[in-house]
């Protein structure tokens, strides 16, 4: 049994190294509620995000088609990505929500491990890369999916709690008026984001509830 107050404290610690507020108030989570997604839907969707981080990086949508074809990615993505890949206008906002993409591909890699650590006071690591298929490969033939599995459901709860915590501390100091390389309230949206999408196998990746009311990014 997950002793939900340790792990919060845990978080707090480490928020708190870094510089982050604590908020005492903020909700624990009900670990029991959450449940892992399988396996090929977070493969399929981590394949889907490294076209739109790419494009999004500043290649040419043409750049990354072959990829989309050749995976068979066609019908995967939401429908900004979708949008966006067909040149269409999306508007400021939902390009700043793609613009995240790298950082969401991360969590989703460290979930199935193909990559080994996630720190959260870091942008997406720099061997992300070397934890993904190329963009110029076929993934069936690339052996990337070999040996891939989830992370214990105990780490993926404690990465979960860090990053809602994170968050919240990213938000707070946001609405400070303080900015921050570390607690960077975009990069902690979509990181935990994506963390709520693995374990809440109903969930749509575009309607999340994230606690709205302090939301930013």
């Amino acid at each position: 049994m997950l002793d939900n107050a340790a792990i919060r404290a845990a978080s707090w610690s480490r928020v708190s190294e870094f510089g982050g507020a604590k908020n005492p108030e903020l909700p624990l989570l009900d670990f029991p509620e959450f449940r892992l997604r399988k396996l090929a839907e977070v493969e399929s969707r981590l394949l889907a995000l490294i076209p739109i981080a790419v494009v999004m990086a500043g290649a040419p949508t043409e750049f990354a088609l072959p990829f989309i074809e050749a995976n068979d990615l066609f019908g995967t993505f939401t429908p900004q990505e979708q949008a966006m890949l067909e040149g269409r206008e999306i508007g400021e906002e939902a390009e700043a929500d793609l613009s995240w993409a790298a950082e969401e591909i991360s969590v989703l890699a460290w979930s199935i491990g193909s990559l080994k650590r996630l720190e959260p006071e870091q942008s997406a690591p720099d061997d992300l890369t070397a934890a993904l298929p190329a963009v110029d490969e076929i993934v069936a033939n690339s052996g990337w999916r070999d040996g891939l599995k989830f992370k214990p459901m105990e780490e993926q709860l404690l990465q979960l709690d860090l990053l809602y915590c994170w968050h919240w501390a990213s938000v707070e100091m946001w609405m400070g008026g303080r900015e921050s390389e570390v607690f960077e309230p975009g990069r902690a949206l979509h990181r935990r984001r994506a963390m709520e999408w693995i374990l809440n196998p109903a969930a749509d990746w575009d309607n999340l509830d994230l606690d709205s009311e302090w939301t930013a990014g």
